[in-house]
């Protein structure tokens, strides 16, 4: 059950929300978290029922280390020996389901052996509620949860809106919420900035994101030999955007799901399009990710406060395995390995300030090189095998020229996407402040005053139209996939 379905939006959605605010209008707020705990995993069963079992083990496995861990006194050896079976378990399975067959015809590879054709079976959203539960654990262990209520447990990890693509959501970011929990405060200004932020995702996602994914799948799954500059460039932007509404589509979906029952969920994306470096934009790109890798792999590494070389290792490991995270092929590690490299050469860069005297100048220009260095990655990141990667980087490089490879609707779509990431505000930007309901806090961008919001909900319900009528029955997030 997709969020961009029929039976999601007029079907599951309603009756969730309705038994949700029913159980608290008879001040049974109890019967309401159960409700809304059952209807996450019903949410979750519906995509196959070959999932169920193995969230639920996880589920119930990371919860009892978490008991031991917040409430048992087991000594310090009993809690580390914990957060190692914790930290095993989990990793464990993300690299049983995830990378087995990956490792094993590597192995073949190397060897020069026939490699396996098995399938792969990855639990849907395994990495992102495996993340969950890692950072609960460790921050239990570390004493970051003073006392948990248990019973919320489940719901914190099956919570719909943002359980099977994110974002990472911590403890402290859900618990406290639950504990102070007031059903009644503002709930007309939820509703009405919930359900105006789902839309706008939606839009993105259905209108968007799958029009440029029909010219960026056609580019890349048809790709045989060598294509043309302007084909390869024209194919790579169309990915390069598709990825970007279809991913901060979803996420936008989920802050709106989250507001309509009545939380703040972290956003995911603040304008990465219009970052001034690599490492800004990886302070706007899949910001939750970014936040977990830094705080649970960055930092225990040594982060920053190292020597220079260490400090470089640091981020090719701790980019590489971001990469990989992403899945089980060589393109994801290099990708990410690129990116660590080019984290590097940005702290040496940055040590020797250039600016060019006009300001605004300056501020496009660093945008325009950082938007391309990321494109070059977003073409090894997308291709199906190293050797169709190097074929796409070379023709966008110097292939060569063939503007009768160009397909006119795709330039349109591209000049719309790239205007609306580079000169409109983020979803952020616009909802952060409307309503008495304060959705999110301010980040690196800052709210924008709403002059006329009778326009604005008269936009937002034409987006809604046109959304509802492009959801198409075929149509995936990319994002599942990882």
């Amino acid at each position: 059950m997709l969020f961009n379905s029929h039976e999601f939006i007029f079907l599951f959605l309603p009756l969730t929300l309705v038994g949700f605010y029913a159980f608290h209008w008879i001040d049974r707020p109890r019967w309401a978290w159960s409700y809304l705990t059952l209807a996450s995993v019903f949410f979750y069963s519906y995509w196959n029922f070959l999932y169920a079992p193995i969230f639920y083990v996880s589920l119930v496995a990371n919860l009892l280390l978490l008991t031991i861990l917040v409430y048992g006194h087991f000594g310090a050896r009993g809690r580390t020996l914990a957060v190692v079976l914790g930290v095993c378990f989990n990793l464990g399975g993300i690299a049983y389901f995830k990378y087995r067959v990956f490792v094993e015809n590597t192995y073949r590879a190397l060897l020069g052996m026939p490699l396996s054709e098995e399938m792969v079976f990855i639990p849907l959203g395994i990495s992102f509620f495996t993340f969950q539960e890692l950072a609960c654990l460790i921050e239990a262990y570390k004493g970051g949860i003073k006392a948990m209520d248990r019973k919320y447990f489940p719901l914190f990890i099956s919570f719909f809106p943002q359980l099977i693509a994110g974002p990472i959501v911590l403890h402290d970011e859900f618990f406290p919420q639950v504990k102070d929990f007031r059903w009644r405060e503002y709930l007309t200004d939820k509703f009405a900035v919930g359900l105006s932020v789902f839309i706008v995702g939606l839009f993105k996602k259905t209108v968007i994101a799958d029009s440029l994914g029909d010219f960026a799948d056609g580019f890349f799954n048809s790709l045989i030999g060598e294509p043309g500059l302007i084909a390869a460039w024209q194919g790579v932007l169309a990915y390069t955007f598709q990825l970007y509404f279809d991913f901060s589509g979803y996420s936008d979906m989920a802050v709106g799901l989250g507001a309509l029952c009545g939380f703040r969920i972290p956003p995911n994306f603040e304008s990465p399009y219009k970052a001034v470096s690599i490492q800004d934009f990886w302070r706007r790109w899949h910001m939750t990710l970014s936040r977990f890798l830094r705080d649970y792999l960055y930092i225990p590494l040594g982060g920053n406060r190292s020597s220079r070389w260490k400090v470089n290792r640091n981020l090719l490991v701790t980019m590489a395995l971001g990469g990989l995270w992403h899945g089980a092929n060589w393109t994801f590690v290099i990708w990410g390995t690129y990116h660590g490299v080019l984290l590097m050469v940005h702290r040496k860069v940055s040590q020797y300030p250039f600016r060019i005297g006009n300001a605004y100048l300056h501020l496009r220009l660093s945008q325009l090189v950082t938007f391309t260095l990321v494109v070059f990655g977003w073409a090894i990141f997308r291709s199906n095998s190293w050797a169709q990667a190097k074929l796409v980087v070379s023709a966008m490089m110097a292939g060569e020229v063939d503007i009768f490879s160009a397909n006119p609707l795709c330039w349109v779509y591209l000049a719309g996407a790239f205007l609306v990431t580079a000169f409109f505000p983020n979803t952020g930007q616009v909802f952060s402040r409307l309503g008495r309901f304060q959705l999110m806090d301010a980040g690196i961008s800052a709210p924008v005053a709403i002059r006329y919001p009778l326009l604005l909900a008269i936009g937002i319900g034409l987006m809604g139209v046109f959304a509802i009528l492009s959801i198409s029955v075929n149509s995936k997030f990319l994002y599942f996939q990882f």
